[in-house]
């Protein structure tokens, strides 16, 4: 049998592409199963980070924090004296308070020689010698430091947080926590739109938690089943069943005596990833198969089916090139950084129009807020011809800003020859908003001692870099107690609020901060060019607190609020630590108090 060169051609190109289909198919392929498994573990990570960051600020910094507001000397000299009556008058509101925001189910005061001085919520049992029973209080009476975990008592498993009580540096007993886990199971299904359980299986509660399943946010009954079926529980697993794919997470819960006594077990349905993951290998072969066809025919049939195909290819990759302008943030930029060409996204989420941006400097949406040695790092990077990466926040027209992750490269004609920049961007304003959230003071706006503790160090070692003055202001606000006293708390939340509003629209640079330190005590971290310049700042916001004229007729400085003030400036390589300059603000404001406040001392 012999054959034309028409059938011979046809034949060749359907092994070739027979071929093709098998090796791209099997690249593709697994492309799409790695994106899978990648899918999986970032679902599997976000769960583990959001369950851990979950249990340490929900509960372990809010109750150390709490206690440092809950704990009067009134509630103290109670403890010492060991009057129960005082300490339950004291305590119950707080207790209630406590117990219908945070899910806190006990709240117990312990005496330094180990035994129970109040179960506010069953004030009835006391006097027993716990520290002899449990772990976590004996290991406070022994350290006289706060320690936290899930433990086992008479009231079941809970998390517990205990807090030493000192009496003039004296160490008189601790106050207790407990909450029920079921919180944490709350937070996390909540956050992540997920299910989970909380499931013992040790038999050493007590006997109303027999059950090893205690609590539970499931909205599928389907997942009862999945559990029931498992030998064993591992820290995450998959099963496909029913055309389901669920993902099962399961962490430990150990007490603090390191044994395990249950889990707390998300149930994450990743279906719709498997479902895309088939339908696109579907849709593979189909456009693979429609591809084979569209060529046979081409081939066959002559030029007039090749130009209208090539037509309809051109139609789609213009449907997907305005796709992409439509949902991709993209900008290309002369060598100057003037703006040549922006997608319909960029255009949309800067609020300018693409012919308002087209010709304008990138500058049109620089924020005032980024500093400019990070411009400065990025222009050194892409002039190098390297690509330069990070997260920017952008101006928008109407003053607002959004926050974006952009990847910046040189780009180059024909010849090879640099004729600007491209960035493409992805808007991440949401994340940083929670990150914003988490590092930010709720009552007053800004930034609370958390961040403080981690900026801090970075200040220092920046300015050790670069032979920079670090100067660092404390402050406090005079006789704020007896502001609170007679005035009222809600009073003194609006002073606090109104105080730092004054601090934060007095800073110089955008690098400068304000920091909450702890109930009436804040802090500037700044930077000056010579010391009598930061001397002089600090005047003025002496000044400015005074200008407030909040009336306190209580106050020995002034009739009105006032502030004392400790200031250190120091060159980088002039400090040890961030305690040491902390300890020398500290004692600078001590001396401020003392020579009859408002009003800065500076150190030498």
């Amino acid at each position: 049998m012999t054959f034309n060169v028409k059938n011979k051609t046809l034949i060749f190109i359907v092994i070739i592409f027979i071929l093709n289909i098998i090796f791209f198919g099997y690249i593709f392929y697994k492309n799409l199963q790695n994106e899978l498994l990648e899918i999986k573990e970032i679902n599997f990570n976000k769960i583990k980070t959001s369950f851990e960051k979950n249990i340490q600020v929900h509960y372990v910094d809010f109750y150390t924090k709490k206690t440092q507001d809950i704990l009067t000397n009134d509630m103290i000299n109670a403890i010492q004296n060991k009057d129960k009556d005082v300490l339950l008058k004291l305590a119950l509101p707080i207790f209630d308070m406590l117990k219908k925001e945070k899910l806190l189910n006990q709240m117990h005061f312990h005496l330094e020689d180990g035994t129970s001085l109040l179960r506010v919520h069953n004030p009835s049992s006391y006097g027993d010698d716990i520290a002899s029973l449990r772990p976590l209080i004996k290991r406070v009476h022994d350290t006289n430091k706060i320690a936290f975990g899930f433990e086992d008592g008479i009231s079941g498993l809970s998390y517990r947080v205990v807090v030493p009580v000192f009496k003039d540096s004296a160490y008189i007993g601790a106050i207790e926590f407990g909450s029920s886990p079921e919180g944490i199971l709350h937070l996390v299904t909540i956050f992540n739109e997920i299910s989970g359980i909380l499931y013992f299986d040790n038999l050493h509660l007590s006997s109303k938690e027999q059950n090893k399943i205690q609590y539970m946010r499931i909205h599928d009954r389907f997942y009862y089943t999945l559990l029931n079926n498992m030998t064993n529980l591992v820290d995450y697993q998959y099963i496909n069943k029913n055309n389901r794919l669920i993902a099962i997470y399961s962490f430990d819960i150990q007490n603090y005596s390191k044994q395990k006594v249950g889990h707390f077990v998300f149930f994450n349905d990743l279906t719709k990833y498997q479902t895309k993951f088939e339908e696109t290998i579907v849709d593979f072969f189909i456009i693979s198969l429609v591809s084979f066809i569209v060529i046979f025919l081409i081939i066959n049939f002559g030029f007039n089916i090749i130009i209208n195909k090539l037509q309809l290819s051109y139609d789609t990759i213009k449907r997907y090139t305005k796709l992409i302008d439509e949902n991709v943030i993209t900008s290309s930029t002369d060598l100057k950084g003037n703006i040549t060409y922006t997608s319909e996204a960029f255009a949309k989420i800067s609020g300018y129009s693409q012919g308002e941006l087209v010709s304008k400097n990138h500058r049109i949406i620089r924020h005032p807020d980024m500093p400019k040695e990070l411009y400065e790092n990025m222009w050194k990077t892409i002039k190098n011809n390297n690509t330069w990466q990070g997260e920017i926040k952008n101006r928008k027209k109407d003053g607002g800003f959004y926050w974006v992750k952009a990847t910046i490269s040189p780009s180059f004609d024909e010849n090879n020859k640099k004729i600007g920049y491209t960035a493409i961007r992805q808007d991440i304003t949401d994340k940083k908003i929670i990150e914003e959230i988490s590092i930010t003071d709720g009552l007053t706006n800004v930034y609370n001692r958390r961040h403080f503790n981690e900026i801090f160090p970075k200040v220092i070692n920046s300015a050790n870099r670069k032979d920079e003055l670090v100067c660092f202001l404390l402050l406090d606000i005079d006789h704020f107690k007896q502001y609170n006293d007679n005035y009222g708390h809600q009073a003194g939340d609006d002073v606090l609020i109104e105080f730092a509003k004054c601090l934060k629209e007095n800073l110089k640079r955008a690098d400068d901060m304000v920091f909450r330190l702890g109930g009436e005590e804040f802090g500037v971290l700044f930077k000056s060019e010579t010391k009598e310049k930061a001397i002089e700042f600090a005047n003025n916001l002496k000044e400015k607190i005074v200008e407030l004229k909040i009336v306190h007729e209580y106050s020995s400085a002034s009739p009105y609020i006032t502030a004392s003030m400790g200031l250190v400036c120091k060159y980088g390589d002039e400090i040890k630590d961030m305690d040491e300059v902390y300890k020398d603000a500290d004692d600078l404001l001590y001396k401020s108090k003392q020579n009859g406040r408002n009003q800065v001392s500076i150190n030498g």
